[in-house]
């Protein structure tokens, strides 16, 4: 659609106006659905003479009385208006189908294609009208309009209207004055409305309902959107219930309308298993006498909350529901697109999508001079899911319950199944007595209903139970599998002895069938200590069919032994009492994986069985996709416990399953033993492996090098090599130097220098490079702000870190004055470069800092996300810089002639990386655009300027093509987990490097290369592999990795009076090592950091401060 009307368009020259709340909510729904015509269209059936230009005349008249016929839309820059165009040719077209084989048919057809074509708003008439003759004095006169001009309220006013002109030139007399109110009155009232304390006590009713309001059910489970033509399945009610219907009033004390709604609440919470369902009903919001007499797009969309409850009463269930009807209408003018911005606010969109029900229980004749005519309603619109009318019609007068639905969604067998239950379930409804019970109403849909809720209760259990579950394997393999293989081909058995078995036994007092749970609790937490996470699945075989049962356990390494097979014993039984639904239907409903196109959400299954019995239930169906199977076979009371563990040989080596079930039996024998000890220091490793637990070192270190020597340092031999290219822009080493040694001095004037905090409040460009180099000549810390950040993000950032000074251009200014009363310099303003060029371009020495500058001096300053949602600042002193240089020079091969691309965010540490890695061998720095994420952009970018070296997460590698960058030899992956295929992909023809590290660390700690899985540790690191319990880890076993060199992490220290960043204000003292979220394996002699582990989320305590550790691996 152009969305913008030509500039000499005769409709700019004209009245225009903005279109009203509901019109707006109409005109955006075209938008999003072009292709679908949002239209009402109905037609009278007439039958005598008729006279076709007086009609038309008539028609006219009424049209511009009305003005909707006559309505035109236009844009601009983006914004819709609207126009009374009086130039419109608007006639009645004349369509004679009485040579068809079957004319009515035809005429129907036709009408169908001409609501169902797409409209343009901005270039198509709105409005067509025709009279298709269908025999000699037979006839249908059609109408048809865009719902963002007429709604179908006002398109019968509208027909009335003309009919009385009509009437009124056959009878030679003046037809009653028009009181209808023009578009641009109702525009008025609307905003006039909108205005006013009956808007807020509105806004105030429907935020109150919304919050209350249960989520929508539907009939069917798939979810299309709507198509033009809905597909229609319609039957009569029977003579007694259509009087009762007509007299509800009389019967239950109720109109119609919340009498139909009960009941098709009561089908919909049946059939969806619900107690609180929603139902739509459409409303006129014509609440005055104008606003009923004109015409216009006022219709809006009430939700209906319907509660239905056990023993329940039809007079009940009505009454609730007429309480609902009832406040409704007295707030009907709130239109459905505030409703549904209120429910977006809420986070609660969701819960208007319902089927929608309209009550019409007249039969309108439209009177033509001596003819009479019967309306019929041709389309209200698209369907979005299922709408439900309730009509009268014919002669003699017939009520008929009519389902339209989605095509998309239900398909015309399902549609009419449906229907015909629900007029069984309201044949009952309308023909009992008011204080019939409704469980007792139409027993076929009450059995169903009963069924359905039982799988509702089940499924929302489970809905519940298995909420972010993880699918990533526990458990590290040995190998990739080569494809989907299910063959658990190996076999290891290993028994407990008789003795152990007598404590399981014995435990018998916690819970009610010890063996069982004992060994699920054993297994849970040796998996929860190999895995690193303490959320642990198993699979069983328990459920329908042979299929699995779930059990997800909580391993709080700090709780005992007791306490876990406590929490694990009800975990069981709750999985045991819901095990109703088979897995497949499970893992369809909540998108779970299964085979055979995948594996069960889980790696291990545990069964069990006892000897002298073939159970075959104690084995999952083949085809599961799982690594492991334990199964236990206990033989007699006391006598032992065999465990064997069937595994896939391509994905474990037998030793390696071999070390797991003899710690499988290790784990049980500490836990029966001591069952009062905390999970997290049961030892279940063998006395070996504990004795050869040593830390993983690096190379030894590098003299320390202070930030601003190391940049000195980078001075090519050749010092008008260009260091950093931004576009067409371009500075030597010698600019660069000289730049920032200007900046520099200026910093130092403004009183930054060591134990300060400079902030960098600007985008990836060459402005941020040179005040970082600016910044460290100071012996200031640098602080990397986006100035894109919320002002109360920037505020803690500023206020946490006590950044006095910051740099800026002009275009954040304003921002950053609103986050922080921070003396802002500003690169772009005249003034400041005034100041910036009288400074001297020379080196700064030590004697022109306000202090010596020192290796535990922080260096920059780097806020996390944290996990609390509040950002966390982690100060990194100059003393691993060096090291971290070396490493990059000596492990990533860069030289003078490498091209380094500065990619990643200012705000993250591997901008340094990436800043680092190319000045450390004097190499050239190339900037790429801010607005490049990755694609094409990013791949035209790297080629274009020669990429040798690039430092990229997994996310952005899979939207380039490594065929596509034929400079680029070496890459650094990083930021997230690296999967296996992705190394496979960029690896030929260049080295791959999967690096690691918290942020704590100076930015990297480890590097694995992609190719060979060898893993190294930068220089000076010391890796410890720790359980939860804090204690070294054996081989296998994931742990928090890390050893703290950060000067803190965290928020600053809370002191009395506040203080600022000076000396000693970031704390010096002795840091251990901190618990990490990151984690990490300990391999056969060293640590495999080529596939990281899943991770979970900690806050531990550094320095005697709060440290929330962020959840990110580089």
């Amino acid at each position: 659609m152009d969305s913008a009307m030509p500039l000499n368009h005769p409709a700019r020259d004209m009245d225009a106006f903005p279109l009203s709340s509901a019109q707006r909510g109409m005109w955006l729904a075209q938008r999003l659905a072009p292709d679908v015509a949002l239209c009402i269209a109905q037609y009278v059936e007439l039958h005598g003479p008729l006279d076709l230009d007086l009609l038309n005349e008539a028609s006219l008249t009424a049209g511009r009385e009305f003005q909707s016929t006559f309505l035109r839309i236009f844009e601009v820059d983006g914004e819709p208006f609207q126009v009374i165009d009086p130039t419109i040719e608007l006639s009645t077209d004349f369509v004679d189908f009485r040579t068809a084989t079957d004319p009515v048919g035809t005429a129907h057809a036709w009408m169908e294609r001409d609501y169902t074509s797409p409209i343009d708003l901005t270039r198509d008439m709105l409005a067509e009208s025709a009279v298709l003759q269908v025999g000699e004095q037979d006839y249908l006169w059609y109408s048809r309009i865009h719902h963002v001009a007429l709604d179908g309220y006002g398109a019968m006013t509208l027909v009335n209207r003309i009919a009385t002109l009509y009437t009124a030139a056959t009878e030679g007399r003046s037809p009653e004055p028009n009181r209808a109110a023009d578009l641009r009155t109702l525009y008025a009232i609307d905003q006039e409305y909108r205005a006013s304390r009956r808007f807020e006590s509105d806004h105030a009713y429907w935020a109150g309902r919304v919050a209350e309001m249960s989520e929508g059910a539907s009939l069917s489970p798939v979810v299309v959107p709507a198509v033009a033509k809905s597909t229609p399945a319609t039957s009569a009610l029977s003579d007694e219930a259509a009087r009762r219907l007509a007299r509800s009033d009389d019967v239950f004390g109720a109109p119609a309308a919340p009498v139909v709604v009960s009941a098709f609440g009561s089908y919909l919470a049946r059939m969806t298993g619900s107690d609180e369902v929603l139902v739509n009903l459409p409303v006129s919001a014509r609440t005055t006498v104008i606003l009923r007499r004109s015409g216009g797009m006022l219709v809006t969309v009430a939700p209906l909350q319907v509660s239905t409850r056990s023993g329940d009463t039809l007079a009940n269930l009505i009454q609730r529901v007429q309480w609902e009807v009832t406040g409704a209408l007295r707030h009907q003018r709130y239109t459905l697109e505030d409703i549904r911005r209120e429910a977006a606010s809420r986070k609660a969109a969701r819960v208007l999508a319902a089927p929608m029900v309209n009550v019409m229980l007249f039969h309108p004749k439209i009177t033509l001079g001596t003819l009479a005519g019967d309306f019929h309603v041709v389309t209200s619109g698209p369907v979005d899911d299922l709408l439900v009318n309730v009509y009268t019609t014919g002669t003699p007068e017939k009520t008929m319950v009519e389902f339209r639905g989605n095509p998309g969604r239900y398909s015309d067998e399902e549609l009419q199944t449906h229907q015909r239950a629900f007029v069984g379930l309201l044949e009952e409804f309308l023909t009992a007595n008011p204080a019939t019970a409704t469980g007792d109403l139409h027993p076929e849909t009450a059995a169903e209903g009963a069924r359905r809720r039982r799988r509702a209760v089940q499924l929302d259990f489970w809905r519940s139970a298995l909420d972010g579950l993880s699918t990533e394997p526990i458990l590290r393999a040995d190998h990739i599998r080569p494809g989907h293989q299910d063959d658990l081909d190996g076999r290891v058995v290993r028994r407990v002895p008789a003795d152990v078995h007598g404590k399981i036994r014995g435990l018998s007092g916690v819970c009610a069938f010890a063996s069982y749970s004992v060994v699920h609790a054993a297994l849970a937490a040796l998996l929860a200590r190999l895995g690193g996470r303490g959320d642990v699945a198993v699979g069983t075989p328990a459920g329908p069919r042979g299929c699995p049962l779930i059990l997800r356990s909580r391993v709080d390494t700090a709780s005992t032994f007791d306490e876990l097979l406590a929490s694990v014993h009800t975990t069981e039984v709750a999985a045991f009492r819901h095990a109703e639904i088979p897995f497949d239907e499970l893992a369809t409903t909540l998108g779970l994986p299964q085979p055979p196109g995948g594996s069960y959400p889980f790696q291990v299954a545990l069964a069990f069985a006892r000897t002298g019995r073939t159970d075959e239930a104690a084995r999952l169906p083949a085809g599961g996709g799982n690594d492991l199977h334990v199964t236990c076979t206990e033989h007699g009371p006391e006598s032992g416990i065999d465990i064997e563990v069937a595994f896939s040989t391509a994905s474990f080596d037998p030793a390696t399953i071999q070390t797991f079930t003899d710690q499988l039996v290790r784990m049980l024998e500490a836990a029966t033993a001591e069952p009062d000890v905390a999970v997290g220091d049961l030892v279940f490793a063998a006395p070996a492996a504990l004795a050869g637990l040593t830390p993983a070192l690096g190379a030894p270190a590098r003299p320390v090098q202070l930030f601003p020597e190391l940049l000195s340092a980078a001075m090519p031999t050749e010092p008008n090599t260009v260091a950093v290219a931004d576009g067409t822009k371009e500075l030597t080493y010698c600019e660069l130097d000289r730049h920032s040694n200007r900046l520099a001095r200026l910093l130092a004037e403004r009183g930054a220098g060591p134990e300060t905090v400079v902030a960098l409040a600007l985008p990836r460009s060459m402005e941020f490079v040179i005040a970082v180099w600016a910044t460290a000549k100071s012996g200031a810390a640098f602080l990397p702000v986006d100035p894109t950040y919320p002002a109360a993000r920037i505020d803690h950032m500023l206020t946490d870190s006590g950044a006095q000074i910051g740099i800026t251009t002009s275009s954040y200014r304003a921002a950053l004055s609103q986050a922080s009363s921070a003396s802002w310099i500003e690169l772009d303003d005249a003034a400041t470069a005034a100041d910036i060029e009288r400074c001297r371009a020379d080196t700064l020495l030590a004697a022109d800092r306000r202090r010596p500058l020192r290796p535990d001096h922080p260096a920059y300053v780097i806020y996390t996300s944290g996990s609390t949602g509040i950002p966390k600042g982690v100060v990194v002193t100059h003393r691993g810089l060096a090291n971290l240089v070396a490493a990059e020079r000596e492990g990533l091969m860069v030289n003078p002639a490498s091209r380094v691309s500065q990619f990643a965010s200012p705000s993250f540490d591997a901008s340094l990386f990436e800043s680092l890695l190319a000045f450390g061998s004097g190499a050239r720095l190339e900037i790429v655009p801010r607005g490049v994420f990755g694609g094409a952009e990013l791949s035209r970018i790297l080629t274009e300027r020669q990429i040798t070296h690039a430092v990229l997460t997994p996310t952005t590698l899979a939207t380039l093509d490594p065929g596509d960058l034929p400079t680029l030899t070496h890459l650094v992956v990083a930021g997230e987990a690296c999967p296996p295929d992705a190394v496979s992909r960029w690896s030929p023809g260049r080295r791959v490097f999967n690096a690691y590290g918290p942020t704590e660390v100076t930015i990297m700690s480890t590097r694995a290369d992609g190719v060979h899985r060898s893993c190294d540790d930068w220089r000076a690191g010391a890796r410890h592999v720790r359980g939860g319990s804090r204690r070294a880890t054996p081989s296998r076993p994931a742990g928090g990795l890390g050893r703290a060199v950060s000067r803190r992490s965290g928020p600053r220290p809370r002191v009395s009076p506040p203080r600022r960043l000076d000396s000693g204000s970031l704390c010096r003292r002795p840091v251990r090592a901190p618990r990490r979220s990151d984690v990490s394996h300990r391999g056969r002699g060293s640590l495999d950091e080529a596939s990281p582990h899943p991770r979970i989320r900690r806050t531990q305590r550094l320095a005697g401060q709060g440290a929330g550790i962020p959840d990110r691996t580089r």
